[in-house]
């Protein structure tokens, strides 16, 4: 609004920038607020708020906004003109911690691959977790959720009711940009010896291929509310503990993961130089498990928060997923070049789920 004198000071941690207002007007005249923008996946160049800060207790003349800082997802807001018992503009400092991070960001007309970092409870359901940031009712006519079922090869359309797994990655598409939350409670980590990290790790389970000659692609989900590094990930396979690059050498799992950029894959491992790679909060992943672990138990343990940063490697390396004579590849990139079109991302066909 006019002469709510956004930007008055502002902080940036990561992707995510606090902006505040001071002059604005919500609960009075300077009451004052602060504004939180997480990138999105086109940059900076246009977006609208994630969140809105005011103050619970807010009343005219409080300027809040009028400092603010920000470190990882929490936030630290001053507003020097609230009164206390001993008087006038005592002042106030007011935080405020976002546990599952602050949001997602979801371009316009592009697919995603999502995950749920925080422990969402028992029952937490698409419309729980993105209804308040999309319009239910438009749910399959402007954007929509597909989940990967690994043990029947399927992509399966989720309906509002469907519950989300904490430790799965999703497909959100939707036709107009936006962001969501997921407002759920830390993620509960295990201490294992099998963990890289004195923080504990989060155990997923993952689906072998049905026979030695085939692979299987498994999408999952970082339950993780930061950035982690994928070199400190660990594979158990049939009790043996293995780095990524042990488990493709010993021909169980694929070294490279490979995320979704909105338009084409990027591919990531934990050894070669400028593919190095990290997953972040909010992010699903494909890890491909090998012919090596038919007829096995594969377990990942994903750290908690042992980050080196963004991933290092150039950015768009344009890595699509190629057919080859493996039965289970061949038919994941066809599943996926009919869901998920290639650099267009046009809308899928949505009725036709898990064909």
């Amino acid at each position: 609004m006019a002469a709510d004198n956004f930007g008055f000071r502002v902080a940036l941690s990561g992707d995510t920038a606090l902006v505040g207002a001071v002059f604005d007007d919500d609960a009075g005249s300077s009451s004052g607020s602060a504004y939180v923008f997480v990138k999105p996946d086109g940059g900076w160049v246009s977006t609208t708020e994630t969140v809105k800060l005011t103050a619970s207790d807010a009343v005219f003349s409080d300027a809040f906004g009028i400092s603010v800082a920000l470190s990882g997802d929490t936030t630290l807001v001053g507003a020097i003109g609230v009164n206390c018992p001993a008087g006038s503009n005592c002042g106030a400092a007011y935080i405020n911690r976002f546990p599952c991070a602050f949001s997602g960001a979801v371009a316009a007309s592009r697919w995603r691959m999502v995950s749920m970092p925080c422990d969402l409870g028992a029952a937490y359901t698409v419309a729980d977790v993105f209804g308040d940031n999309f319009v239910l009712n438009d749910y399959q006519t402007t954007w929509v959720v597909y989940r990967r079922d690994e043990a029947t090869d399927r992509y399966i359309l989720q309906g509002p009711t469907s519950v989300l797994s904490q430790d799965a990655g999703y497909w959100l598409f939707s036709l107009s940009s936006g962001y969501w939350e997921a407002e759920g409670s830390l993620t509960t980590f295990v201490q294992s010896a099998n963990c890289a990290s004195p923080k504990g790790c989060y155990e997923v389970d993952l689906t072998s291929p049905d026979s030695a000659a085939e692979t299987k692609f498994n999408l999952v989900g970082n339950p993780v509310n930061v950035t982690f590094d994928w070199g400190s990930a660990r594979l158990l396979v049939d009790g043996l503990l293995y780095t990524p690059d042990d488990a493709d050498f010993n021909g169980s799992v694929n070294k490279t993961i490979y995320t979704y950029n909105g338009a084409s894959y990027d591919a990531f491992d934990d050894i070669t130089p400028g593919m190095i790679g990290s997953l972040n909060a909010y992010q699903g992943f494909w890890v491909e498990l090998l012919g090596g672990a038919f007829g096995k138990t594969v377990k990942l343990f994903i750290p908690n928060g042992q980050s080196i940063g963004a991933p290092p490697g150039p950015p768009g390396l344009g890595w699509n997923l190629p057919e080859s004579p493996l039965t289970e590849k061949s038919l994941f990139a066809r599943l996926l070049d009919f869901f998920i079109p290639g650099a267009e991302a046009a809308k899928p066909t949505w009725n036709r789920s898990g064909t």
